[in-house]
């Protein structure tokens, strides 16, 4: 059935049903949801997440496109995408950094802290300008559906697995709200560098994030049944 959307299109539907807006949008909504218990546990997933995340992005690439070359080429492209990817290197890093207790210098860390201050501007004005609402009206059922595979089946199928593996309702709540962020917004970047359909994946972020305020709450307000806290 995707097959009827062309590769390029068909690979940024798979990316944004699964790349999900965890720093700007799903940390902040579970720290002022669940406060800094909840932010603490979100902050050891959130990196699991996000190489997760962006590894089955990068494979969902190499999927449509890897049949034009070699195999063994093929497969070297997909690792080296994934391994070289600044993403994942900094989830790493910062792995590394948070299990030996490290911490970086005072002039790098406020660098850092300037650059990350760029990154959403920067984002939302390169959504801003590949945004498409003819490709809206044209794409709107496989944007809906890319919405409702992120914002519904994705975490709705975390919530299962945790509840049935005996997860405490709260750690399964952080988790849903991690899963269950909007579509990233570097997804379109990831989109231009892997060859993807960039307006494709802006407006998946516009739709996306206008629809999750919903989605949201209503996994907060599920996961209570689910026992006490």
């Amino acid at each position: 059935m995707l097959s009827s959307l062309g590769s390029t299109t068909a690979a940024s539907f798979i990316q944004t049903s699964i790349h999900g807006n965890i720093g700007y949008i799903g940390l902040a909504v579970v720290f002022y949801a669940l406060g800094n218990n909840g932010l603490s546990i979100a902050s050891f997933l959130a990196p699991f997440i996000i190489i997760s995340q962006f590894i089955l992005s990068v494979v969902s690439f190499n999927i449509y496109f890897g049949r034009k070359r070699k195999k063994i080429k093929s497969l070297i492209e997909m690792l080296r995408n994934i391994f070289l990817n600044p993403i994942v290197i900094s989830a790493l890093v910062g792995l590394i950094f948070s299990f030996f207790g490290w911490k970086l210098p005072d002039f790098l860390y406020k660098f850092l802290e300037i650059v990350s201050g760029m990154a959403l501007p920067m984002a939302l004005l390169i959504i801003g300008a590949s945004l498409s609402l003819s490709l809206m009206s044209k794409n709107l059922f496989w944007l809906l559906s890319s919405s409702t595979l992120k914002l519904l089946i994705l975490p709705g199928l975390g919530v299962l697995l945790l509840h049935n593996a005996g997860i405490h309702p709260f750690s399964i709540e952080v988790a849903a709200i991690l899963l269950g962020a909007p579509t990233a917004t570097v997804s379109v970047i990831m989109s231009s560098e892997m060859k993807g359909n960039v307006q494709f994946a802006s407006t998946a972020i516009t739709l996306s994030t206008f629809l999750s305020l919903f989605p949201l709450c209503l996994w907060s307000y599920l996961i209570q049944f689910l026992g006490p806290y």
